[in-house]
Parts: structure tokens; sequence; C-alpha cells
């Protein structure tokens, strides 16, 4: 038997990410520490995020608040949706 990437324990089931077998117990959000074993998760940075934490992560549009999930309109460090960014003149 193999022993997990992470705790060196032995493997009853395992995850296979990058080459690396992991069991589910410790395939955990890098941003909550939940498991995201059973669930969708995307790589960010190196690390694996579940869904609600990368949507907790995601820029803010500066005048209505809201995620931004689509396209994105940046002006300095500010973010916006391109709806929501309009000119003050016209």
């Amino acid at each position: 038997m193999e022993n997990c990437s992470v705790c060196g324990k032995e493997l009853k089931s395992f995850i296979e990410i990058d080459g690396k077998k992991i069991c589910p117990e410790c395939f955990v959000c890098a941003g909550c520490g939940k498991s995201i074993a059973e669930e969708k998760y995307q790589n960010k940075d190196g690390k694996n995020y579940c869904q609600s934490c990368l949507k907790d992560m995601a820029p803010k549009c500066k005048i209505c608040g809201k995620t931004i999930e689509g396209p994105v309109k940046k002006l300095g460090n500010d973010h916006y949706h391109p709806e929501c960014l309009k000119c003050c003149e016209c």
C-alpha cells in the first residue's frame, strides 16, 4: 500500500493531485480548512480552494459592491463591472 503525501498514513482511498496521492481527509481548502474531496475546487497560486472561498476572494465592484465573476474593468486599485462603470458626464 501507498501512503498519503500529506499525513503519511496508509491510503485506503485517495485523490491524486499533481502526481501526489492524498487521503480525502487531508485534501482541504487553503482558505477555510474544510474538506474539498467531494466538491469542485480550484487551484490558485499553488493552493486549492473551495468555491465559497474563491467567491469571497473575487474582486468586488466599487460601485455596486457585488462580486465580479465575469469581465472586469480596473482603474487604479478599484474593480468595476463593465456595466457599472459609466461616464459621469453623459
